[in-house]
């Protein structure tokens, strides 16, 4: 009779998605025999709680056998929108897709809350090296350098950008060729030649290294876009004049190092 009751008891617990403390909180084990070093600051970055926890299906993690929650939301998104999250795949030692982590989006606002800036992964390198999760480990590393502008050289960056109502743009530039994904709301695209393009959902812009800005013309609510950035050859105009990065009057903004070389 116990053994039926407890077997019951570890099926509701599995179903559910129940998992003790002890393992709440534990980080995914890496695919490609991440080194002692790793591993002792991912236990430093994610405590086990001393409560037992009920995991959203969203934040599990299928790397290893045991579910495991990854790392909880650490902020509120600025413009209230529903966060996003992010799933990164791997391969196990036989080369078998799986689930390296899922994680929520981290948000920071900028030009007085105007914009929430969320970085989802970036590489630093092309094409980018996914042996043994490389390619997260830079990412991690790039994270953690704290000196990541809107282009990352010789790499890319992916990024959503939040815009909050009846917003003056600023017009910027950068050396990159950016695929724009409105996710919701509308935004106008707005050229230094005059030109502007309204772009609802699910419209793409294709920003070839060009100055240009968004303005949601929205009077209530906010605008999300999903950017992808890529590194490109310095841009010149035809009469010789070099299109490098320009940031205009944002202040909030870090140079794309190395971007405009």
């Amino acid at each position: 009779m116990h053994n039926i009751v407890i077997n019951l008891g570890l099926s509701f617990l599995r179903t559910n998605h129940i998992v003790p403390a002890h393992l709440a909180y534990r980080q995914p084990a890496t695919s490609g025999g991440g080194s002692a070093d790793s591993s002792r600051s991912q236990q430093h970055l994610y405590p086990s709680p001393s409560v037992q926890l009920f995991v959203p299906k969203t934040f599990l993690s299928h790397s290893t056998k045991t579910p495991t929650l990854t790392k909880p939301p650490t902020m509120a998104v600025p413009s209230g929108l529903p966060n996003y999250t992010r799933h990164i795949t791997s391969h196990n030692s036989s080369g078998e897709a799986i689930i390296h982590s899922s994680t929520p989006g981290d948000w920071t606002s900028i030009g007085e809350d105007r914009f929430g800036f969320s970085v989802a992964y970036t590489t630093s390198s092309f094409p980018p090296d996914l042996n043994n999760d490389a390619d997260i480990s830079s990412h991690t590393a790039k994270m953690e350098s704290k000196n990541l502008g809107l282009v990352n050289p010789n790499g890319t960056v992916c990024r959503v950008v939040d815009f909050a109502p009846n917003t003056d743009p600023f017009m910027h530039r950068t050396r990159s060729l950016d695929y724009g994904v409105v996710l919701e709301g509308e935004i106008i695209m707005e050229l230094d030649s005059g030109e502007n393009v309204l772009m609802k959902k699910g419209d793409i812009a294709v920003q070839r290294g060009t100055m240009h800005g968004w303005r949601n013309p929205s009077k209530e609510n906010w605008t999300r876009m999903l950017f992808v950035l890529q590194d490109c050859k310095p841009i010149s105009a035809e009469d010789g004049k070099q299109l490098g990065e320009d940031l205009g009057k944002s202040s909030d903004l870090p140079p794309s190092d190395g971007a405009n070389a």
